[in-house]
């Protein structure tokens, strides 16, 4: 089992907590982000399990007026399903799934050299995976392979009623070592 970096499983934590890669050693963000809006595109919220394809990603560009282009390598995406709707008034349905990316949008994230991805969701990707076989190989796929941040649990209320999908995106990470994430106030500038 290796990590980012070729760190194998023994170098990177123990019992305490990590012992490399922990949110301790990270830069604060400042980056153009690039809000994708599905539930807006499809005209609903998203449904657990439903995979948010690269064919959606482009038609939610076009719809939106962005050009794919416009994405550059080092930005952040974010994927608005509806999803986060669901949180604190049906928590149970809220965490029995979600919709989200599955590989072939993680590969495009790669493919673009970007620096960071987001959504309205618990993991971003999608849960349970249409394959069956497959847990979480988004998060393996970015984050462990190629270093790509996610960012989960946000609300894109204000940006989406502004009609603002494009923006700085910042974001402090918490120092907390040893940990596996941080907590923070992530701010989109319009």
């Amino acid at each position: 089992m290796h990590f980012y970096n070729g760190f194998t499983a023994a170098e990177i934590g123990d019992a305490y907590g990590l012992k490399k890669l922990g949110p301790e050693k990270l830069n604060p963000f400042f980056t153009r982000g690039h809000l994708i809006d599905l539930a807006g595109l499809k005209g609903a919220m998203m449904e657990a399990g439903q995979e948010i394809s690269l064919a959606d990603v482009r038609a939610a560009l076009q719809k939106q007026n962005m050009q794919e282009g416009d994405i550059k390598p080092g930005d952040a995406i974010f994927f608005n399903t509806g999803w986060g709707s669901l949180w604190m008034k049906n928590n149970d349905r809220f965490n029995s799934g979600e919709p989200g990316i599955g590989l072939e949008v993680a590969r495009w994230v790669i493919d673009k050299d970007l620096s960071l991805t987001g959504g309205d969701t618990w993991a971003v990707e999608v849960v349970p995976n249409p394959d069956k076989s497959l847990a979480f190989p988004c998060h393996s796929e970015l984050q462990t392979k190629h270093g790509i941040f996610n960012r989960e649990n946000l609300t894109f209320d204000d940006p989406i009623a502004d009609r603002k999908y494009q923006f700085v995106f910042i974001f402090t990470p918490a120092p907390i070592k040893g940990a596996t994430g941080s907590n923070g106030c992530p701010i989109a500038v319009t």
